[in-house]
């Protein structure tokens, strides 16, 4: 028995100067380090706009009531189907060509920057057009559309990502979402009209896009510094178009619900719809972090061996599983807080959010599958399935928001989701490696090898 005893303490002596041995060597591993930190900055951005911007949207939503919150979300939403026009699809390209050539950062910079003010230009002008046939809340959707005048600066946003110093991102969010809290805790507080509330939304990217601006000059460059490439302009934007069309189809896929709801079922069902998907939306930003964080590791990898490669992507795409699975579940347990928080003028939001919260697993495992479509080339079918999924949410929201409401909304999302994650790569021979893949991702055990990897190499 003491023979046992001694030999099972060594054994665990051992271990825990293995698992000192390994952490030590992680933290002063620089890609883990890098990454890490990274991933830390986003965090803590999140953290602060999940405490910040929960309390602050629970103090607005009770203030305004269901109605005039569900018109103010319509206004939101309808804007932002128009301003996937304003990025031409570039966003995950130029990224892409940043990571890849970094010595061109300034003529990709200013080519993107000039493409960007064309496509802000496009955008408000066919919104503008739009508000001709609008019957109402047209005030509310020009002064939203009006903060994207300065949406072009986002593209030092992507240089910070290629550079993993997404600490100058988090700051700069975290900087506008406390201006701009204050500002909605005020017009709250003073009962100030719905269009108060527009124009900080206005105001909230505006001001964002422009600290970017001031870090940037500041840490990393000068923006005259940037030059517009003709040569660059047509490469990026014949590799962009199919994420134009994407970008289009999968920001109608996220707001169609709320417009179909409002002429279906008035504002109050939008406000309610809008206050369970704000809080799924919340969730979001878990599964975004990571893929900012390591989607560049799986991209560098490419010039790797080909082991490599299908490691990392394997450890992405399993880790990206899990961790939208379990936002999916956990939250669950919080569902009946809503009404206690938000007021029981808010209780049909309950169930929507426990039907909404699935949306996460297929919102974690796009971010996922997107990487790979990337790599491979295979940007038209990124857009395909977008397109055959918005097509598909339109039919499930006309049939069942007439027949459930709210609930029937959440309902038809979430299927949506699972019919482009899972169901259409099925459907294509060139996709079909990425199907058998996300079922292979379904073992945990590629999180750790995967992990492996990346500590193995300096990334």
């Amino acid at each position: 028995m003491r023979k046992f005893t001694a030999r099972s303490r060594k054994n665990r002596f051992q271990m825990l100067n293995a698992a000192k041995e390994f952490l030590k060597r992680a933290f002063h591993h620089d890609g883990v380090r890098r990454y890490g930190a990274n991933t830390l900055w986003l965090m803590a951005e999140k953290v602060i706009r999940l405490a910040v911007g929960f309390s602050v949207g629970v103090y607005v939503a009770r203030s305004l009531g269901p109605t005039q919150y569900g018109l103010l979300n319509y206004a939101i939403s309808y804007v932002a189907i128009f301003s996937v026009i304003s990025t031409l699809g570039l966003d995950q390209i130029v990224l892409r060509e940043l990571v890849r050539h970094p010595e061109q950062s300034d003529r990709l910079l200013g080519t993107t920057f000039g493409l960007r003010l064309a496509g802000t230009g496009i955008m408000l002008t066919l919104l503008a057009f739009s508000l001709f046939f609008h019957p109402a809340g047209g005030g509310l959707i020009a002064i939203i559309g009006a903060g994207y005048c300065c949406s072009a600066f986002q593209v030092i946003e992507f240089y910070f990502q290629s550079k993993v110093r997404s600490k100058y991102i988090a700051l700069s969010q975290i900087i506008a979402l406390l201006v701009v809290s204050g500002c909605k805790i005020w017009a709250a507080g003073q009962g100030a009209a719905l269009y108060w509330f527009a124009g900080i939304e206005a105001f909230y990217m505006v001001l964002m896009f422009l600290i970017y601006l001031v870090f940037f000059q500041s840490r990393e460059g000068d923006c005259r510094n940037w030059r517009f490439d003709s040569r660059i302009a047509r490469a990026i934007l014949t590799d962009s178009w199919p994420y134009l069309l994407t970008s289009i189809a999968g920001m109608g896929y996220l707001r169609i619900d709320q417009l179909m709801l409002r002429y279906m079922q008035g504002d109050a069902a939008v406000g309610c719809y809008s206050v369970a998907m704000r809080l799924v939306e919340l969730l979001y930003v878990i599964p975004t972090i990571l893929g900012n964080s390591f989607l560049p590791a799986v991209i560098q990898a490419v010039g790797c061996s080909r082991e490599t490669y299908r490691v990392r992507l394997l450890g992405f795409l399993s880790l990206m599983f899990y961790v939208g699975l379990t936002l999916s579940v956990l939250p669950m347990l919080a569902a009946g807080l809503i009404t206690v928080v938000y007021g029981a003028a808010y209780a049909p939001a309950v169930p929507v959010f426990l039907i909404g919260l699935w949306r996460v697993l297929f919102c974690s495992m796009g971010v996922a599958s997107g990487g790979y479509l990337l790599n491979q080339n295979l940007q038209r079918y990124s857009m395909l399935f977008a397109w055959i999924g918005f097509a598909f949410n339109i039919g499930m929201n006309y049939i069942l928001i007439s027949r459930l409401g709210e609930v029937g909304a959440a309902v038809a999302a979430v299927l949506s989701g699972g019919v482009i994650v899972y169901g259409l790569p099925c459907c294509f021979t060139p996709t079909r490696g990425l199907f058998r893949l996300l079922v292979r991702a379904l073992n945990p055990l590629w999180i750790r090898r995967g992990w492996k990897e990346i500590n193995r190499r300096e990334i």
